[in-house]
C-alpha cells in the first residue's frame, strides 16, 4: 500500500508552474532498508509520486532493456516479464497493470508511479516525509497469527470398516499383524477367570516386533490396543518369541518368570489368578 504523507499532499497543492517538480527535500529511496543511488530524483507528476524505474528494478534483480523505436521498457526476472510503454500502458506477463499515471521520461530516465511496484511485483511501498521505502514480500513484517476458529469435527468410520481403494499403494495398506498381535486376537483362552474383572495389563514387547500394548480385561472379554496404559494392574516385559512360547507352554511360564525371561511389575497375584486367559492350560 502507498501512503502519501501530509507534507506531500501540501506540496501538491502548492505546485507552481513546473510540470514535474521533485519531491520536497529529494527523499532517499530504500530497497529492503538499503539506500540506492539515483541519477534522477523522485518527482510528483499530476499528483502521482514517480520513481526511477531502472535504479529500483535493477536493485530488485530485474534486467532492463530499452526499445527506442517502440518507446518500450522491458524488465525481466525469472519468469516475470514487465513491459511499460512511455506515455502508455504497462503489462506483466501480457496482463495489463493499472497505472495511476503513465510512465514518463525525465533526463533520459523512465519514471513510473510508485503504485506500480506493489501492483506489478508485490512489493510494499511507503512514502514518508524524507524517504520512499520499497520492501520485498519476504522482508515485510509478518502479521500476528490469528487463532483459527474451531473446526467442525469430522466423523469417519473406523479404518477396519472402510473399503480398500482400488488404487491403494503398498505404502497405504495396513501393516501385517505381528505374531504377538495375532496371538492377542485369539484371546481370551478362558473367560471364566476374568468374568468379573475390570483391569488393564501393559505389555512391553522387545525384539524385532517391539511395541507397547494394552490388554483391556472387562467382564469376561479381552480387547487390546497399541499404546500405554495410565493405570495398568501389571506390566509385563519380555520378547515376542519368549512370550509366545510361554503362552503356548512350549516353555514353562513360571520358569520363564523365575529365570528373568519374563519381567513383571505390579500385581503379580492378580496376573497369576487370570493367567489361564492368556496362557493355554497344561495338557
Amino acid at each position: 500500500m502507498i501512503k502519501r504523507s501530509f507534507l506531500v499532499l501540501t506540496l501538491m497543492l502548492m505546485l507552481l508552474a513546473t510540470a514535474v517538480p521533485a519531491l520536497a527535500g529529494t527523499p532517499a529511496v530504500l530497497v529492503d532498508g538499503t539506500p540506492i543511488t539515483l541519477d534522477v530524483p523522485p518527482i510528483v507528476n499530476n499528483g502521482t509520486a514517480m520513481v526511477p524505474l531502472r535504479a529500483v528494478f535493477e536493485k530488485l534483480g530485474f534486467v532492463i532493456n530499452w526499445n527506442d523505436e517502440q518507446q518500450l521498457v522491458t524488465a525481466t526476472k525469472d519468469n516475470t516479464v514487465i513491459k511499460l510503454y512511455i506515455g502508455g500502458k504497462a503489462y506483466k506477463n501480457e496482463m495489463e497493470i493499472n497505472l495511476e499515471s503513465p510512465p514518463i521520461v525525465v533526463n533520459y530516465r523512465t519514471l513510473i508511479p510508485m503504485n506500480f511496484l506493489s501492483d506489478a511485483v508485490d512489493y510494499a511501498v511507503e512514502l514518508n516525509e524524507d524517504s520512499i521505502s520499497v520492501t520485498s514480500p519476504d522482508q515485510a513484517p509478518t502479521p500476528p497469527a490469528q487463532q483459527a476458529e474451531p473446526s467442525t469435527p469430522v466423523t469417519t468410520e473406523p479404518a477396519d470398516q472402510l473399503s480398500p481403494s482400488v488404487d491403494q499403494t503398498e505404502s497405504d495398506k495396513p501393516a501385517a499383524a505381528t505374531p504377538f498381535e495375532e496371538y492377542l486376537n485369539t484371546l481370551p483362552y478362558d473367560t471364566t477367570v476374568i468374568a468379573n474383572v475390570d483391569k488393564e495389563a501393559q505389555f512391553v514387547i522387545t525384539g524385532d516386533n517391539a511395541g507397547n500394548y494394552v490388554i483391556v480385561i472387562k467382564n469376561g472379554t479381552v480387547s487390546w490396543y497399541k499404546g500405554s496404559s495410565s493405570n495398568p494392574a501389571i506390566t509385563v516385559r519380555t520378547s515376542e518369541s519368549i512370550w509366545l512360547k510361554a503362552a503356548s507352554r512350549e516353555i514353562d511360564p513360571t520358569s520363564a518368570i523365575m529365570d528373568g525371561l519374563i519381567l513383571t511389575d505390579g500385581d503379580l497375584p492378580f496376573f497369576v489368578e487370570i493367567k489361564d486367559s492368556f496362557i493355554k492350560t497344561a495338557n
